[in-house]
């Protein structure tokens, strides 16, 4: 707390807010708790454990939290994130992200290093230059603390969002899976 407490500017509120898939795995959920409870007393600082309901096996968002998600996406300056394709949400409300590139990520069986790990959805929107990498605790102090230098031009959010979720890519899609159905009803009638 005494280093967040010095390095940290004061003005700057931060919302965390647990994946929800930390409620698929009760050991490493309860083990993340724990580590965050260092953070309790900073008044800065709100932990969002997230309102989660199980469809079979995996957790997903309920629909108010939804709606608090989307809220935090509109109202924030940034998004400081681990891998997460929050970051492209993020990146279409015109918000900068930056993406933890240290520590270890903790999986059902084995513990990745951060760094080693790539993600191959991610990797394509790194090209665009607008996710920023943080690579260790100084790193990402001095990055929170320079806020005004992380913003996204209007320019470059459009060519991701043209890049990636065009509105030609999801009529490719419709009729891709519409030719696929005429296919399968060909297939039935003979």
């Amino acid at each position: 707390n005494a280093i967040i407490n010095q390095k940290l500017n004061k003005d700057l509120q931060i919302v965390m807010r647990v994946h929800p898939n930390y409620w698929a795995d009760d050991k490493i959920r309860i083990e993340l708790f724990n580590k965050l409870e260092i953070f309790k007393n900073l008044k800065n600082i709100y932990i969002d454990y997230n309102k989660v309901k199980k469809i079979g096996k995996l957790p997903h968002l309920e629909k108010s939290d939804l709606d608090f998600t989307l809220n935090c996406y509109n109202h924030c300056d940034i998004c400081l994130s681990v891998i997460s394709s929050s970051m492209i949400e993020m990146i279409f409300c015109g918000k900068p992200s930056l993406n933890f590139m240290y520590g270890k990520w903790k999986l059902p069986g084995e513990t990745l290093d951060i760094v080693d790990y790539k993600l191959h959805h991610l990797e394509k929107l790194y090209e665009y230059d607008i996710i920023k990498h943080v690579f260790n605790i100084d790193d990402l102090f001095d990055k929170l603390n320079n806020l005004n230098e992380f913003k996204i031009s209007s320019i470059d959010q459009k060519r991701m969002i043209d890049g990636e979720a065009s509105v030609n890519l999801g009529k490719a899609a419709q009729v891709y899976s519409e030719e696929i159905y005429k296919l399968s009803k060909k297939n039935e009638q003979l």
